[in-house]
């Protein structure tokens, strides 16, 4: 079962700053990490921890998702492996 979890938001100072050019980023991270001169360095840290929480939340429910589906493959494995037991018992 999902539960709905929302990263609270900062203001977006986007439309002030200018991002840095050639800068590597984590595949998957949602945008270019922000340095500016325009924000000060608790309002740039913030938003690089509020894109990083991002991408872990993102990365928890892709893993969730992962192991529901491992859950429902044991479950139907286990289903099969009864029916061909049972089976062998009648045939005995």
């Amino acid at each position: 079962e999902e539960i709905p979890f929302q990263i609270p938001m900062i203001k977006s100072p986007l439309d002030k700053i200018q991002l840095t050019s050639g800068q590597a980023l984590p595949p998957g991270f949602p945008g270019p990490f922000i340095f500016a001169d325009s924000l000060s360095s608790v309002e740039t840290l913030l938003t690089n921890i509020q894109g990083l929480l991002k991408v872990a939340l993102d990365n928890a429910h892709f893993q969730e998702k992962q192991i529901q589906q491992e859950k429902k493959e044991l479950r139907m494995e286990l289903y099969r492996e009864r029916e061909i037991r049972e089976n062998l018992e009648r045939q005995l």
